[in-house]
């Protein structure tokens, strides 16, 4: 009697190896989106100010409408460069985006604070309830300066 030996083929090995490469695919350009998201460069104004010092994390304020005062006092609206008496009307254009989201104000410590109570004031009479002062924290909270 002969005994012939029977092989059988697996097909499914390139399916499986097709189906990791999709999965890996897909983290990939899971992650990829999340962190161009996460460091988008329209959140955050380009304005560079030195900010005071304070104990309290402002990370719950992350809206998208910033007020951005320097130190020499000129104030600028989302990287827009205003006058502050304009400041009211750029408000309620975006009134809706800011009642929902909140108003930042990024103020140098160098600059006066005049201008900082004028642009509360002003926010103020927008209407806006939602609003932050950003600030930065220190590493070590007790040695302020």
């Amino acid at each position: 009697m002969k005994i012939t030996p029977s092989t059988k083929l697996l097909v499914s090995l390139e399916s499986a190896a097709l189906t990791d490469i999709i999965m890996n695919l897909f983290i990939f350009f899971f992650i990829s989106f999340s962190l161009l998201y996460t460091f988008n460069q329209h959140k955050q104004s380009d304005i560079k100010v030195n900010l005071p010092k304070g104990t309290t994390d402002m990370e719950q304020f992350k809206g998208p409408v910033i007020v951005s005062i320097t130190k020499e006092n000129i104030v600028y609206f989302n990287s827009e460069k205003i006058e502050l008496k304009d400041l009211t009307s750029h408000l309620t254009k975006n009134i809706e985006r800011t009642m929902a989201d909140g108003l930042v104000i990024k103020s140098d410590k160098d600059a006066s604070v005049d201008t900082l109570v004028k642009v509360l004031d002003t926010s103020k009479a927008a209407g806006i309830n939602k609003l932050g002062i950003s600030i930065e924290v220190p590493k070590n909270p007790g040695g302020l300066q």
